[in-house]
């Protein structure tokens, strides 16, 4: 028909998201979902009706939604519609919608309607999508002119080593056995969303996975051999982070792209690939710096004095063995924290 409504306040839908615009935005009364926009003066009809998203200039549609209670489209009684598709299918198509089969979970009411208003319901398949990350870095201290030494390849954790503070990663990634030769070790790779690099601040972390690092560079999953795999929606842009237990952490100083389902990046091409410049130039590749042995984002006084010192003459997978060789030494000391004294991560906070 011909009615229409002008949405007269800002209301932002995600990327692969959703906004929810009802009659009612009183979470008391109208079963407990988060209205973001309450419209008035129009409803829409069970039969033949459609939704169509027009652009502030008046005339450029920008979606569409038309359904014809039946027969293509369901014809609920006493339930609502879900779109049963993927963040990437047409919801235009009838074939992707349904008669919701249930109430949705936060629903506080009595009353037996079914649907999902405020969230993606039960029988919706509106998940974030899946993609993969396709990363490369060095670690200053066990990297040898081209790729890294394996030297703690046989004595390191089993279990992610990011649990204790300052890094407190709750995950639970651990492994039975080292599953190859040319894994160097545990690092962390943390997420960020935001418009631009400077904005990526701790805030915008939306995941976080322990993952290995081989003696080529390559950031891995538990197995030693595929690509990170994240269940996430990327609103703006991403960012990524890596940790290291004694090196300083770096974030890309550039937004990732997606491509074909993958988002890569190599940040040993040049010390510019991460933000603010927060790696050193080591043989024509940008490594991490190493000499941060308590994790907290500088090679300090700390770093020698209650690490180094403690630990110097001893062998382990130990945070004051610097270049990774299995041994706390004077290598470790003057060959690494000496020359970085006084350098600090470039993540932002």
């Amino acid at each position: 028909d011909s009615e229409s409504h002008l949405v007269a306040s800002s209301v932002t839908v995600p990327a692969k998201g959703f906004a929810t615009l009802g009659r009612n935005s009183n979470t008391g009364l109208n079963g407990n979902y988060i209205c973001d926009y309450q419209y008035s003066g129009f409803q829409l009809a069970n039969g033949a009706d459609e939704v169509i998203l027009i652009a502030p200039d008046g005339f450029t549609e920008i979606d569409r939604v038309e359904y014809d209670g039946g027969p293509n489209w369901p014809d609920p009684n006493g339930a609502s519609m879900v779109f049963t598709g993927t963040a990437s299918d047409d919801n235009n198509d009838d074939s992707f919608w349904v008669t919701s089969t249930v109430r949705e979970q936060t629903y506080s009411g009595s009353y037996s309607d079914k649907g999902s208003p405020g969230t993606n319901g039960q029988d919706q398949n509106l998940v974030p999508l899946s993609f993969g990350l396709n990363l490369k870095v060095f670690l200053e201290g066990p990297f040898n002119g081209t790729g890294m030494d394996t030297d703690v390849n046989t004595i390191m954790d089993l279990s992610q080593p990011y649990s204790i503070a300052p890094w407190d990663y709750p995950g639970t990634e651990n492994v039975v056995s080292i599953p190859n030769t040319n894994i160097v070790d545990w690092v962390l790779v943390e997420l960020r969303d935001a418009t631009n690099a400077s904005s990526a601040t701790g805030i915008t972390v939306i995941g976080t996975q322990a993952a290995f690092v081989l003696n080529d560079g390559s950031a891995t999953a538990i197995d030693g051999s595929s690509v990170l795999q994240f269940d996430l929606t990327v609103s703006n842009q991403l960012f990524v982070v890596i940790y290291h237990r004694n090196h300083l952490g770096i974030m890309s100083a550039n937004a990732l792209t997606l491509s074909g389902g993958v988002y890569t990046y190599d940040y040993t091409s040049s010390i510019t690939q991460a933000y603010l410049s927060g790696q050193k130039s080591v043989n024509a590749k940008a490594v991490m710096i190493a000499g941060d042995s308590d994790g907290f984002g500088t090679v300090g006084d700390n770093d020698k004095s209650v690490f180094w010192e403690t630990n110097a003459g001893t062998r382990g997978y130990l945070g004051s063995d610097l270049n990774l060789d299995t041994e706390v030494d004077n290598l470790d000391k003057n060959d690494f924290w000496l020359p970085n004294y006084n350098s600090t991560t470039s993540v932002p906070e």
